[in-house]
């Protein structure tokens, strides 16, 4: 198959084209049934019929896995010919298939450069013609007499089909562009979820790890009683501290594991997610929607389940909370995401405060245009709001 956009679009183009290819071979066969006269019916039903399986098999072909752009030209090449030699025994020019004559035009506005319109449309008129004046002995300068708006005609309509080429070269192009933007954007989000996570794990498993043998080794070495109560102390931190190195690095085990709700929609996996988050957390997180999810694309999609589990994450394991809401409101003008917790809250303005987390946040509302703002302060929470204008969404 050749190159195009993208296979579900390719589809329809060329659903689209087979239905013009059955309505022309539809209505143009009706208007030569009509002007043959009764004894030639037999024979006319045969060339429409044998025109409609000549249609049919070039439009499979035309969708074929291994059609290449040579033997996409061919055959165009063959089809305008065939149709050329249609006209001679139907009536010459003045045939109704002539006008059957634009859908190996339109196929090459569709699958070839923009040229190969007009090649095909010269070629077709140059058979035409050449058929005229051989077998009728009508003179060159006579074939097109009296029909110089047939020939506006098939000149508008190639000229569109030649626009509808270029565009969808662009589109073509863009396609490419924006795949290739958005495989490096996925990359680069991947690397920097590592770095996050292994910044994580330095800083807290393994600092809370170290806590824990450096605790083990003073025990080892003192000589007070199991049940002295600085012994009892020393145990009981090390036990809490096990078990916070516990749940952060489930939590982060959790976060990269790969998502087991891939069928489901995207505001069940949402709330899968946060409802899994909050079982694993012991803690209560809310979830409200408004809108529908169809407005939002699928890149936005994944950009919002990412700043949510990052927001999500930073609350659970900085802002120590017990409450976390998230509501989003979907609409087709704009759309804006909060997520609001009960923790410890922090200063947003302080330098030392916005780590990798953040930055990861507003480069993805910055990639939709939209913007990120961090409301809080200590003692009193944190709120994180994401606006992503109608153009971003």
């Amino acid at each position: 198959m050749l190159s195009y956009t993208s296979p579900a679009e390719e589809r329809r183009a060329h659903q689209a084209l087979r239905l013009y290819r059955y309505l022309s071979w539809a209505l143009t066969s009706l208007m030569y049934l009509l002007s043959v006269p009764q004894h030639s019916l037999g024979v006319a039903s045969a060339v429409v019929i044998a025109l409609l399986l000549a249609g049919h098999l070039a439009s499979n072909f035309y969708q074929s896995i291994e059609l290449t752009r040579h033997l996409a030209i061919s055959l165009i090449l063959v089809e305008t010919a065939g149709i050329a030699l249609l006209l001679i025994p139907t009536g010459g020019l003045s045939s109704p298939f002539i006008w059957y004559a634009l859908n190996p035009i339109f196929m090459a506005a569709l699958m070839l450069p923009v040229r190969h319109c007009w090649l095909a449309l010269i070629g077709f008129l140059a058979s035409a013609t050449m058929g005229s004046v051989l077998l009728f002995a009508e003179p060159i300068a006579e074939v097109w007499s009296g029909r110089s708006l047939l020939i506006i005609v098939f000149l508008l309509v190639t000229a569109a089909a030649s626009i509808f080429s270029y565009l969808m070269v662009a589109l073509r192009k863009a396609y490419a562009q924006l795949n290739k933007a958005h495989e490096e954007a996925e990359r680069l989000l991947i690397v920097e979820e590592q770095n996050r996570i292994a910044n994580e794990i330095h800083d807290g498993v393994s600092q809370q790890l170290f806590s824990i043998v450096y605790a083990l080794h003073g025990l080892k070495r003192g000589q007070g009683n199991l049940q002295d109560q600085e012994t009892q102390e020393q145990l009981q931190l090390i036990s809490e501290t096990a078990t916070r190195a516990t749940q952060e690095l489930r939590a982060s085990i959790y976060r990269i594991k790969p998502n087991p709700n891939v069928n489901l929609t995207f505001v069940a996996t949402l709330r899968a997610y946060l409802d899994d988050l909050a079982k694993l957390n012991s803690i209560q997180v809310n979830l409200e929607t408004t809108g529908s999810e169809d407005s939002v694309s699928p890149a936005l999609r994944q950009a919002l389940s990412r700043i949510i589990k990052e927001a999500t994450a930073n609350a659970i394991r900085h802002g120590h909370c017990s409450t976390i809401n998230v509501g989003m409101a979907m609409q087709l003008g704009a759309l804006e995401l909060r997520v609001t917790d009960d923790g410890d809250g922090f200063d947003p303005e302080h330098p030392n405060r916005r780590g990798l987390g953040l930055s990861n946040m507003t480069g993805l509302m910055t990639n939709f245009g939209g913007s990120l703002e961090i409301n809080g302060a200590p003692g009193r929470g944190t709120c994180v709001i994401c606006k992503v204008p109608a153009a971003g969404s």
